[in-house]
């Protein structure tokens, strides 16, 4: 089940960096990357709000059931987060290239991760930091690196 789910999120990445080519041309017919970004946030949010009616008219339950309101501070920011990654991908994807973003993208998500298990922060899990751990991460680096002398 785990290298499923391993497949899944390479398939994530692997969408991320067509999503950012197609945003990039999107913006080559709009004046801001702002826009670019807005108008795959709204057909993102059409789509899911059908998902969402779908669900609903499934289970006829209330349609934010549970905790809005216990949902913690830092739980709001997922929506600013992808507005500035999708906005910022925009601008870019043209002047990185596909290889490049996405090794960069790559590179601070690791480090991030690398942080928050180290801390168990925003609901991961707690690991520890280890050799086999920084090691990763730095090839990771050292992939950047290389990639950035062409």
């Amino acid at each position: 089940m785990k290298i499923l789910l391993a497949l899944v999120g390479i398939l994530m990445g692997a969408m991320f960096t067509c999503q950012s080519g197609v945003n990039s041309t999107l913006k080559t017919h709009l004046t801001h990357p702002a826009q670019a970004a807005l108008l795959s946030f709204t057909t993102g949010t059409v789509i899911l709000a059908v998902l969402c009616l779908g669900l609903w008219l499934q289970d006829r339950q209330p349609f934010f059931a549970g905790g809005v309101g216990q949902i913690p501070w830092w739980g709001w920011a997922g929506g600013f987060i992808g507005a500035f990654n999708v906005s910022f991908a925009v601008i870019l994807a043209p002047r990185l290239g596909a290889l490049l973003l996405a090794l960069t993208l790559i590179a601070g998500q690791i480090m991030a991760a690398i942080v928050l298990e180290y801390y168990g922060a925003l609901g991961y899990p707690k690991y520890p930091l280890t050799l086999n751990r920084v090691m990763g991460a730095a090839l990771v680096l050292a992939g950047v690196a290389l990639v950035l002398r062409k």
